[in-house]
């Protein structure tokens, strides 16, 4: 089987019948193509077919597309697509023209900088042929193919150039007829008009090249408003000057002696950084100074000698290129540099000047007029620099592993770990295909374990070449089983923790006592201000920046709601070991005092917007005026604490880690109180997994209670603290108890409940005993003890707190009608109907109208019954309760249903469907049971 894509695309089988596939199984043939011999995953898939609003059934039409393609290949001996553990991939045996012409570009690309004519006309003959026209003409907008269009335009139209550049040497003609059709399509590309300029000069017709420069400066002129490059308006000179012939052209070359390593042969990714430097170093101006800065090993080094030599025909007058560190931990200093640069810039040992101004100078003057690119690894700090770079015109491209502030008109580019999916690109390259297809889990194992990190994927990826018998999921159990890493990474030349204590000394104080506190946090990347709350400082900006700065902190993502996130890299976790372990107990058990109790104050603050719940503290009198912890946030956590549903939602992971910091650091009591106010946007959200992690954390941080406290009849005899324990234990078991009341664990579910009631008797509470009657009546009404669930509802309908009884006549009116008596229900639900709009809880009063409703249904008043239900509706949209809505719903369904409305009840059922598959069954990882009647 062949794909060609580079044009529309052509499917052919083994047997050459060309295949004519639909348009979206064009699109997903060509999303594989560009991904080969990767796994593309299923959800990259939806993304590329549909950018914007994909269908609910966007997955099964993949599926469908996938099968379609199989069908139509069937007589192939092996599957075109195969399916993998995530997604889809092409099939081994499937032949692409994109992977046949990225070969013949790079052979065409190295051939043509060596100036091998004729190896370079081979390969680019051969590459030539293949391209049929636009790559990917059926792309969407946004997707994979579409971005990869746009590059293999960009590189394939450079390519052109070069080659017909070389060319002109020998058909002159040729070369400058398919120059003027390149410069036909892309009128506004200075280095096609600079091609063909070259290859008129070379044909002898240098008055053509003149009248192409004008034609070019005007349209540029009248079109983009902007004059010709600098690299442009050299050409034009020397072409007036009459220095474009051959020896004058081999002369200027060799004035320049760079020393301009080979970027690595197997280089991945970096595209977007890759465009932007060279954006920034081609644009106009005297001074264009890129600065690419990252943690070390992170392939600063890689990615500018890639971008070096990406951009060397834009830089006719050479690049130079200097180590600044050097062989010696001190590095070099900018006498030195700056000698480097003059010797490769033709100026002999013996003629260096002596002074670093005067060797700055001769630099200067030595460059002047020529396009130069510098090329700096590895700078110190912004004076060095400052010290090297010479006055004036100057492009400069140089790595740090910190931002160089201080230094005017520079542009900082951070170099990042590489995605997930570059990362196992680059293990497949250094390893081998043959060895690791197949293998993509356990590759994205190993990239994960790496922190997506070069340097350790090279060393994992050399150690996995050395041992010949070794397997990835080997080399996996490796990484999982040993802590080497650091150590390994150490031999083969980088010590992380020599230079993360190299960068943590750096820093002033403030910024290092800082570092020091963020061993408190988890995996989870963090808002800025959690900076500030460990620390106590209001102002916290500058020491944040610093660290993110010096790359111990790395900024991960801006989450839905605008917040800046930051996380500390896994090997800088790693490395900085000996410097957490040296952060005194008392300040981290400080630290993580101010910072759970901002996150409780914050959690109080965003559950306000929580509608009302059975698990409130204010029901328990266990709500305390919280004093604003907003001083510590910037304006965009204040912003994003304006949408408090979506808040808790972000934040979820970060409120339950707090209530597990505050019982690792035995600050118990808060650990309790932020639990309990955490309770209310649990049951909301149907959080069970958090609500059990909750409730644990602060259970097993609490003090025992002494038996005598329980035991104790009289709780006016227990001293207020013990009181205080107690209520905090009870409702801590009451929430672990709902939870498995949720998941149908009936009988543990009472065990817990009882010993809850138990406490909260103890303790004097009785609306904590009269909420465990509620308990009491959930796990008897499912267990089909129904007397026993009305006698626990009637004790907690004598509750003088009104939320408490609405809901308690609510499941009673409930249990009425499951027996059949539907006046009596009525009844009850039309008490617990007046006692919710009294506490003005529409929660509880969207339930008593839900079933008022069904009572009316049951006693043949069905129009009054939908007008109740659909007033219930209303309640629970309003709320945005989705799981209360889709039962209101269903049960609005059935009442249609049985009227004889067959398009009302159609259309609630419809929607209720949908709101199950959002919401699940509480304690089910599937969808919502939509037979099942009760939540």
């Amino acid at each position: 089987m062949r794909i060609a894509v580079l044009g529309p695309l052509e499917a052919t089988t083994t047997e050459g019948i060309p295949l004519d596939l639909p348009l979206r199984e064009r699109r997903v043939l060509e999303i594989l193509v560009t991904a080969a011999p990767r796994a593309v995953d299923q959800k990259e898939l939806v993304r590329s077919l549909w950018p914007e609003n994909p269908p609910r059934t966007a997955g099964n039409q993949v599926q469908g597309c996938v099968a379609r393609i199989r069908r139509a290949t069937a007589s192939e001996t092996e599957q075109v697509v195969v399916t993998t553990s995530t997604g889809y991939r092409l099939g081994a045996t499937v032949e692409t023209d994109l992977a046949e012409y990225r070969e013949h570009s790079r052979a065409a690309s190295q051939a043509i900088h060596r100036e091998d004519t004729e190896r370079a006309r081979s390969a680019s003959e051969s590459l030539l042929a293949l391209w049929r026209g636009a790559p990917f003409p059926d792309a969407v907008d946004g997707s994979r193919p579409a971005a990869l269009a746009i590059q293999l335009d960009s590189t394939h139209t450079e390519l052109c150039e070069r080659w017909w550049v070389l060319a002109a040497a020998d058909d002159p003609t040729r070369a400058v007829a398919e120059l003027r059709r390149l410069l036909a399509l892309h009128p506004l590309r200075e280095s096609t008009s600079r091609a063909l300029m070259q290859a008129l000069v070379t044909a002898g017709r240098s008055s053509e090249a003149l009248k192409v420069y004008a034609q070019v400066r005007s349209r540029l002129r009248d079109e983009l408003g902007v004059n010709p490059s600098p690299a442009s308006r050299e050409l034009h000179e020397q072409i007036l000057r009459g220095q474009e012939d051959e020896g004058a052209e081999q002369s200027r070359r060799a004035q320049i002696t760079s020393q301009l390593p080979p970027p690595p042969e197997d280089f991945v990714g970096r595209e977007e950084l890759r465009e932007e430097a060279a954006a920034l170093l081609t644009r106009s101006g005297r001074r264009r100074m890129v600065v690419l800065h990252g943690h070390p090993g992170i392939g600063k080094r890689a990615t500018a000698l890639q971008i070096a030599q990406d951009l060397q025909d834009e830089f006719p007058g050479g690049v130079l290129y200097v180590g600044v560190r050097g062989n010696s931990a001190q590095g070099r200093s900018a006498g030195e540099v700056l000698g480097e640069l003059l010797s490769q810039a033709g100026v002999h040992q013996h003629n260096l000047p002596k002074t670093v101004p005067e060797r700055r100078q001769a630099l200067a003057e030595r460059l002047a007029g020529r396009e130069v690119l510098l090329v700096l690894d590895s700078v110190p700090t912004p004076e060095l620099a400052e010290h090297v770079l010479p006055a004036g015109e100057v492009a400069a491209l140089m790595t740090s592993r910190r931002v160089l502030r201080g230094l005017p008109g520079a542009h900082h580019l951070p170099v990042e770990a590489l995605t997930p999916a570059q990362a196992v690109e680059l293990l497949h390259r250094q390893v081998g295909l043959h060895r690791t297809e197949g293998h993509e889990e356990e590759l994205t194992a190993i990239a994960r374990l790496c922190g997506y990190h070069p340097y350790v994927l090279l060393m994992v990826a050399g150690q996995l070449r050395t041992q010949r018998d070794w397997t990835p999921a080997m080399a996996l159990d490796r990484l999982r089983s040993s802590n080497q890493i650091l150590p390994q990474l150490a031999t083969d030349g980088l010590d992380l923790r020599t230079t993360t204590e190299e960068l943590l000394e750096e820093l002033p104080e403030p910024a290092r006592a800082a570092f020091g506190l963020l061993s408190l946090l988890g995996e989870e990347p963090f808002p800025g201000w959690v900076v500030g709350a460990l620390t106590g400082q209001t102002q916290w900006f500058d020491t944040l920046d610093l660290l993110v700065e010096t790359h111990l902190l790395h900024l991960e993502r801006v989450d839905e709601l605008g917040q800046p996130r930051y996380v500390v890299p896994a090997l800088t976790k790693a490395a900085a070991g000996s410097h957490w372990s040296g952060t005194p107990p008392e300040e981290l058990r400080a630290a993580a005092e101010r910072l759970v109790h901002v996150w409780w104050c914050l959690a109080d603050q965003a559950t306000a917007g929580i509608p009302p719940t059975l698990y409130d503290p204010e029901l328990l009198d266990e709500a305390p005026d919280l004093p604003s912890q907003e001083a510590f946030l910037d304006a965009t956590a204040r912003r994003a604490l304006e949408s408090p549903r979506e808040w808790l939602k972000a934040e979820r992971s970060h409120l339950v880690q707090a209530v597990e910091l505050a019982a690792d650091q035995g600050l118990s009591e808060l650990a309790a109180r932020l639990a309990l106010t955490l309770f209310p946007s649990f049951d909301f959200q149907w959080l069970h997994e958090d609500w059990q992690r909750a409730c644990y954390a602060a259970l097993r941080a609490l003090p025992p209670v002494p038996n005598r406290s329980v035991e104790d009849s009289d709780p006016g005899s227990l001293a207020a603290d013990e009181r205080a324990l107690l209520k905090l234990r009870a409702a801590l078991v009451r929430g672990q108890a709902q939870v498995k009341l949720y998941r149908a664990r009936y009988e543990a579910a009472e065990e817990l409940v009882r010993e809850a009631m138990d406490l909260f008797a103890a303790a004097g509470c009785d609306a904590g005993v009269a909420l465990c009657h509620l308990n009491l009546v959930t796990s008897h009404r499912e267990t089909h003890r129904r007397e026993q669930a009305a006698e626990h509802a009637r004790v907690a309908a004598e509750s003088p707190v009104t939320r408490i009884r609405a809901s308690a006549r609510s499941v009673g009116g409930g249990l009425r009608n499951m027996a059949g008596d539907y006046a009596a229900g009525l009844e009850m639900f039309d008490q617990a109907v007046a006692d919710a709009g009294r506490a003005g809880d529409d929660h509880r009063l969207g339930q008593a109208l839900r079933g008022r409703g069904i009572s009316l249904w049951k006693l043949g008043r069905g129009q009054e019954a939908v007008d109740v239900i659909e007033r219930a509706v209303g309640l629970f949209d309003e709320l945005d309760d989705v799981g209360c809505l889709a039962h209101t719903l269903r049960a609005l369904g059935r009442v249609h249903d049985d009227l004889g409305h067959p398009e009302p009840a159609q259309e609630v059922n419809a929607r209720a469907e949908e709101l199950y598959l959002q919401v699940g069954r509480p304690g089910a990882r599937g969808p919502y049971d939509a037979q099942a009647r009760r939540r």
